[in-house]
């Protein structure tokens, strides 16, 4: 068993800059760590004919979207307010899902069976909380998209490559989610080989977990800490051979002492990463910056 563990604690701000984010804006973690890159892949939608075509734009309040598509080209395109509920369901074929929020309290459950699969779900807008985003996506180009801006939000994706050779070689499972706020969780499972989750967060008191189980699998989660005395936490767990978790902390300055004149950082970062199998990789970089920068 060849398991590397490689955790390095930056007291001081560094100039380490690492693999392009879900956005462009906000921090950027370590370039300097091997194997911590990811192939970012982005899609913003696709059909390939067939029928099976929906448009639902609610833009009130307290309102319900339900959307079932069995058969071939499917896609689904939903834009929301706020207070709503959609549920998608597709089945076969082509698969796409592009959704829309803007506002606070929705929820939205993605379900996408065999081929195309593809999902990708945004909620922006001031204040945009306690919103609930899931997406379940099983058998051959699993491909998931989730953003949420706010505070107390969730986002989770669960992906089963069943292979079938991945629909021609990609066989593996690709999913990023990016928050910016806080008290937000970030969840990934994926089940296969070949899988790559990312995860980024802005703000305090997050939490992001990833589950990989399979081979040659590929873990990077990134969260920012504000000023604050929360914590943001970061959990990784692999199950198989040949894996790499990357994680990357950082507490940017903070004047929580001020009431003693001394500019620094209470939020605390915690990591944990756990690997079961052989060749497996975990680098961990975690930075509390005690200075304005």
């Amino acid at each position: 068993m060849k398991n590397l563990l490689l955790a390095v604690a930056l007291l001081f701000a560094t100039s380490m800059m690492f693999a392009q984010g879900f956005r462009s804006e906000g921090p950027e973690g370590p370039n300097g760590c091997d194997g911590c890159s990811i192939d970012q892949l982005s899609r913003d939608g696709a059909y390939y004919g067939f029928d099976n075509l929906s448009y639902i734009t609610q833009n009130d309040d307290h309102n319900y979207a339900n959307i079932t598509q069995e058969g071939f080209g499917n896609f689904s395109d939903i834009t929301q307010g706020e207070h709503e509920v959609a549920i998608i369901k597709q089945t076969g074929s082509w698969n796409y899902h592009l959704q829309i929020d803007e506002g606070h309290h929705n929820s939205i459950f993605v379900t996408q069976y065999g081929v195309g699969n593809y999902a990708k779900q945004v909620v922006t807008g001031d204040e945009s909380d306690h919103n609930e985003a899931k997406v379940e996506q099983t058998g051959f180009k699993n491909m998931s998209f989730q953003e949420q801006k706010g505070d107390h939000n969730e986002a989770k994706v669960e992906q089963t490559n069943n292979s079938f050779w991945g629909l021609f070689f990609d066989n593996g499972n690709y999913a990023e989610q990016y928050q910016d706020g806080d008290h937000n969780k970030a969840i990934i499972k994926q089940e296969g080989q070949d899988n790559a989750a990312k995860q980024k967060q802005l703000g305090d008191d997050n939490f992001a977990l990833a589950v990989q189980k399979g081979e040659d699998n590929i873990s990077v989660q990134e969260q920012y800490g504000n000023s604050s005395y929360f914590e943001n936490r970061s959990k990784t767990i692999q199950i198989g051979e040949d894996n790499t978790a990357c994680v990357y902390q950082t507490t940017v300055a903070a004047t929580r002492l001020g009431w003693f004149g001394i500019p620094g950082s209470m939020g605390d970062n915690y990591s944990k990463v756990l690997q079961l199998g052989d060749d497996n990789t975990a680098i961990v970089h975690q930075t509390n910056s005690l200075f304005a920068h």
